[in-house]
């Protein structure tokens, strides 16, 4: 077998339930060629796994512009991007033709050049899994205005340009669809779902070319310095712990963070709070000697003796969080991670917080709640076990191996 080559996005909720998958094929003797925007903490994170890491050919810097845009300017950048990446690697893989291509959902080009080369297709699906049928009910959280009202207007021109872009990618290159749904649903020969078929939204419309392989986790080398910050944290107040987290993205929200300061100071919990790279823990003001604010934290390593989590519900943290059994109170910002809360709601397995009332007297009471909800406990004990069950990165694996033979 000639190599696999993966494409994939430099944003943690996409790379992490990846890497697993590229360890378990590493292992067997595949070669890996994985490329991705410039990272070099990601550059090194793929290599430490023995795979080789490529910078993608394109213009485009990192791409920023993806987070908390409408989704039509989203989609625009990547189709811009493919029309840069399709027609420098095209000729390149012509020569030395890959056995597979792996790509993640939002790398366009990856379907575009697996359709020029004709060989298979597994696209990587790190939240839930999205189908025709879900459209009208779904487009506000999705499509037009994940970001809110107040953007739609922006994504109308963006819509244009894609549409222009995309009818570029069907003449030049291969045909991947008609519109903008046709594109966020690309038809590979395999669909690798990042969470179990229980927790997947309306489960039954999807066949067999959806893998639902539930949760693909790899622990990270261990963080001794931190760990020796909390152990002697937890001895001196003889505490639970709650984790706060608005994940690695959209999680510039001082004054939210603050209202947690303000909540649990001089409180009988140890409080950890990553607060992301997109401020410094300064911002936050005098820091009470019950808490530990750092930009990154082993997320992993805290969730395992967390008592609750408060979370921004990316599906990674989530998942993260339902294999730890730590019960979450939610705080959803934009697009999936509102669905994800919403399904977590109807399993009755985590507590949504209220925008607009964050006060500490209502972020004291909704922890107690949490604390005391043995309903809730059980159901989140169901959902980690439809997780732990899936299969993992180890049948992920194993399914792209057979599609590369």
């Amino acid at each position: 077998m000639s190599y696999i080559l993966f494409f994939n996005m430099p944003f943690a909720g996409h790379l992490n339930p990846s890497l697993p998958i590229i360890k378990e094929l590493t292992s067997k003797g595949v070669e890996i060629r994985f490329y991705c925007f410039r990272d070099e903490a990601i550059e090194t994170k793929i290599e430490l796994f023995g795979a080789t890491f490529y910078e993608l050919p394109t213009k485009q810097e990192n791409p920023n512009k993806l987070i908390e845009p409408d989704f039509p300017t989203m989609c625009a950048f990547l189709a811009e991007t493919t029309l840069e990446v399709v027609p420098y690697l095209l000729p390149r893989l012509k020569d030395d033709p890959p056995a597979s291509i792996v790509f993640d959902s939002f790398c366009f080009w990856g379907y575009v050049l697996s359709k020029c080369l004709s060989v298979p297709s597994v696209c990587l699906i790190p939240t839930f899994a999205l189908h025709q049928s879900f459209f009208p009910k779904l487009a506000i959280p999705f499509i037009v205005i994940s970001g809110g009202i107040r953007k739609a207007f922006p994504g109308v021109k963006a819509l244009k340009q894609f549409n222009r872009m995309l009818k570029l990618i069907n003449e030049k290159y291969a045909y991947i669809g008609s519109n903008i749904l046709d594109v966020i649903m690309l038809p590979s020969n395999l669909k690798i779902v990042f969470t179990s078929r229980i927790f997947q939204i309306k489960n039954q419309v999807f066949d067999d070319s959806y893998l639902f392989v539930g949760a693909s986790l790899i622990e990270m080398e261990e963080n001794l310095d931190f760990r020796k910050e909390l152990n002697n944290k937890l001895r001196t107040n003889n505490s639970s712990i709650i984790y706060v987290s608005m994940g690695t993205v959209i999680n510039k929200k001082p004054a939210f963070f603050q209202q947690f300061i303000k909540a649990f100071k001089n409180t009988a919990f140890t409080v950890i709070v990553s607060i992301g790279n997109g401020m410094s823990v300064g911002d936050l003001g005098p820091i009470p000697d019950n808490f530990i604010i750092k930009n990154i934290v082993p997320q992993m390593e805290v969730l395992k003796r967390a008592s609750v989590f408060i979370s921004h519900c990316g599906m990674n943290s989530t998942t993260e969080a339902l294999i730890s059994r730590v019960p979450m109170l939610m705080y959803p910002q934009v697009g999936d991670r509102v669905v994800i809360a919403r399904r977590l709601v109807k399993f009755k397995a985590a507590i949504l917080l209220k925008k607009g009332k964050l006060s500490p007297e209502y972020l004291r009471k909704s922890v107690n709640v949490l604390l005391h909800n043995a309903e809730l406990r059980s159901n989140i004990e169901q959902l980690a076990i439809s997780l732990e069950s899936s299969g993992g990165h180890s049948k992920a694996a194993s399914a792209i191996l057979a599609l590369s033979v």
